[in-house]
């Protein structure tokens, strides 16, 4: 355990030297197979920091790497230079896991802000580094956490770019502006309450953060990150103690002012237990942002789908999510784990 928390607090050092903005987990918390009240994965926690006390795996270390897009199918079609680099991310997390704190530092590079002009093509290119330390204490049958996360994000303005060999070249050797405003940092906390196959979470993301060089703390903001979720899950084994191979869940969650305009999510996942530490998922879901109570609009929606295969040390999932407006834009995720 000395060894792990040395490892951590070097990696904190010498990672806390870059410059950073945290980005946090949109891959995942925009993903059919997550929710706030999940929690027996380690990356639940990395939404739910009350979830890393009911994290069941005994793996110290995490290795992720997510690669996402956010297409506009029309501008495919459309037969542009490179029309396939829209938004590109790439993301990795490096991930050190101890007795109820968990540290983790999130590197980021994403193309945006593209430009076709007399038929060439010009993005911006975006540097982030984030740092997250995660607290969980858990009882019999409430979990609590706590959460503090920042960063900070360099830029690379309007850089041509004529091949993928030369969008490499600009994501990672080319000059880049330090600018100001562009620093994150926050402290959220969370508590989840399990009872049987029933879970629970409420989770205020950003109790104190600071945005764009402002620093919001107050009921305002207290309210618009408030997460309010619940879920229903299958137990693992049957009343003989078996394996059960179909282990359906499902999930719900209310993002911001209850009263006022909010985020749903609704998750439904059916996990195949091939082996106790073996097992494959299918998971589909609908999110949608600025919603009325009991108003549904299908042009504020996103449908979700996701595939998971996971392992004792590994996991690999791949994601794609569409809008409900016009079908037009796609979202396609892929992403791999190592633990040890």
């Amino acid at each position: 355990m000395r060894k792990i928390l040395a490892l951590a607090v070097l990696s904190f050092v010498f990672l806390s030297t870059l410059p950073a903005k945290a980005y946090g987990y949109d891959n995942f918390s925009n993903s059919a197979l997550y929710v706030p009240s999940y929690s027996d994965r380690f990356f639940d926690s990395l939404i739910n920091p009350a979830a890393l006390s009911r994290v069941e795996s005994d793996n110290i270390f995490y290795f992720t790497t997510i690669i996402s897009e956010d297409w506009d199918t029309k501008e495919i079609k459309s037969g542009g230079p490179l029309s396939y680099l829209q938004n590109l991310n790439t993301e990795m997390i490096v991930s050190f896991v101890g007795n109820n704190l968990s540290l983790s530092a999130i590197a980021n590079t994403y193309f945006g802000s593209r430009n076709v002009e007399d038929g060439k093509l010009s993005m911006n290119v975006y540097n982030t580094f984030g740092i997250d330390l995660n607290w969980s204490y858990g009882f019999p049958y409430v979990s609590l956490g706590m959460r503090i996360k920042g960063g900070n994000t360099l830029i690379r303005r309007n850089k041509s770019i004529s091949s993928i060999f030369n969008a490499i070249e600009n994501a990672y050797f080319s000059q880049f502006e330090n600018t100001s405003g562009m620093e994150y940092f926050s402290i959220g906390a969370s508590v989840s309450v399990e009872v049987g196959f029933f879970e629970s979470a409420i989770m205020f993301d950003d109790i104190v953060s600071l945005k764009d060089s402002d620093l919001y703390f107050g009921w305002d903001s207290f309210l618009d990150s408030m997460v309010l979720s619940f879920s229903l899950r299958y137990p693992e084994f049957t009343k003989r103690g078996n394996l059960n191979f179909c282990r359906p869940r499902i999930g719900f969650a209310v993002k911001g002012n209850p009263i006022g305009k909010m985020e749903i999510t609704a998750n439904a996942e059916l996990q195949f237990q091939m082996l106790p530490d073996f097992d494959f998922n299918v998971a589909f879901g609908y999110k949608e942002i600025d919603h009325d109570l009991f108003d549904f609009d299908a042009s504020n929606g996103l449908m979700m789908f996701a595939l998971e295969l996971q392992g004792a040390s590994y996991s690999i999932r791949a994601m794609c999510n569409v809008d409900t407006a016009t079908f037009s834009r796609v979202f396609p995720t892929i992403s791999f784990t190592l633990a040890r």
